[in-house]
């Protein structure tokens, strides 16, 4: 729903997939057709690729997070955000993990909202 959300309100996406040789696509069911992906092979979705992105409309200071891998993926890409004065915002709800103890309290979104970053659900 947030993708198809921010199509309706026309808010830009920017969409990243861990090593989609190996682990596969972005499924369907994200509603991302027609999304650019860019393709990663780290933990940060801040590669060179989306850093030119984000910097060619320099006023855009906020960013919204959801995405798996909470605990590596969310968490390392809000460090890098915060460190370059963005406003991160994460979407609780929309962040996964593949072990369920790592979106207990104190991990994850919870973690990164000690960090500044704004979580909502």
């Amino acid at each position: 729903m947030v993708v198809v959300t921010a199509k309706i309100l026309e808010i830009p996406v920017v969409i990243t997939e861990q090593y989609p040789k190996g682990l596969g696509p972005t499924v369907p069911e994200l509603g991302a057709d027609g999304i650019k992906k860019y393709s990663k092979t780290c933990f940060n979705m801040l590669t060179p690729e989306v850093e030119r992105e984000l910097q060619a409309v320099p006023e855009r200071r906020s960013v919204i997070l959801c995405g798996i891998e909470t605990q590596a993926c969310i968490m390392s890409t809000t460090l890098d955000l915060l460190d370059k004065g963005f406003d991160v915002h994460i979407v609780a709800d929309a962040c996964s993990s593949r072990r369920h103890g790592e979106m207990q309290p104190h991990s994850g979104p919870d973690r990164c909202r000690g960090l500044a970053a704004q979580c909502f659900t």
